[in-house]
């Protein structure tokens, strides 16, 4: 599966969802592109940077996120070994939130981890 096939599918999924408003998709932000900005009946401003690896590189583009949001994500499949631990870790330090995406194509799975 690509990063873009489990941006679709998210956008799908929530598309459905009865608290949302608008899900848009690539938004430009600060010579970047923010992977998807939900806008909720709130209000409040959420977005997620997708990746299917390299968390590094995801936390770092979710903490710029953050400066024109309310709340920031990264979506990534759990690795085989888990999560790291350092990874967590700066999450939580950063304010940022984590959904998990299983990648059995059977039975996606978005589940926020509490940081």
């Amino acid at each position: 599966m690509t990063e873009y096939e489990i941006v679709e599918d998210c956008y799908t999924k929530l598309l459905n969802m009865d608290n949302i408003k608008e899900v848009h998709l690539e938004i430009p932000y600060m010579s970047k592109v923010i992977d998807m900005v939900i806008i909720e009946n709130n209000n409040r401003i959420i977005t997620i940077e997708f990746k299917l690896q390299n968390w590094r590189k995801a936390l770092n583009q979710a903490k710029v996120h953050k400066y024109g949001a309310d709340e920031a994500y990264i979506c990534m499949p759990e690795p085989k070994q888990g999560f790291k631990k350092e990874f967590i870790k700066l999450l939580k330090k950063k304010g940022i939130g984590l959904f998990k995406y299983d990648l059995n194509p059977y039975e996606p799975e978005y589940r926020h981890l509490k940081l």
